[in-house]
């Protein structure tokens, strides 16, 4: 998405490292001169994080939609079942 926004403007990333998920993003950008693209859920716990700055984005507030995909073969399987109802009910809370 933000690739799409960017590239309306001219503009395009160049990126350098990508984590399997945010809990390593302040710690990347305090030890480096990266910069990180993150949800603004996540960015509102970095403020206070030492070598850590977080401007105002350039870029306009973006409407994500999460998803949830799995195996059809685990669609009736109990815990799985619970799992993505519990996973969906804090998606809705939040």
């Amino acid at each position: 998405m933000v690739d799409a926004i960017l590239a309306a403007r001219g503009l395009r990333r160049r990126i350098v490292l990508v984590l399997p998920n945010s809990a390593g993003v302040p710690f990347v950008v305090a030890a480096t001169d990266l910069i990180a693209t993150l949800p603004s859920r996540i960015v509102k716990g970095l403020a206070s994080v030492p070598n850590v700055r977080v401007p105002t984005p350039p870029l306009s507030d973006v409407e994500v939609t999460p998803h949830m995909f799995w195996h059809r073969r685990t669609h009736t399987t109990p815990l799985q079942a619970w799992l993505r109802a519990v996973i969906k009910d804090i998606a809705v809370g939040i």
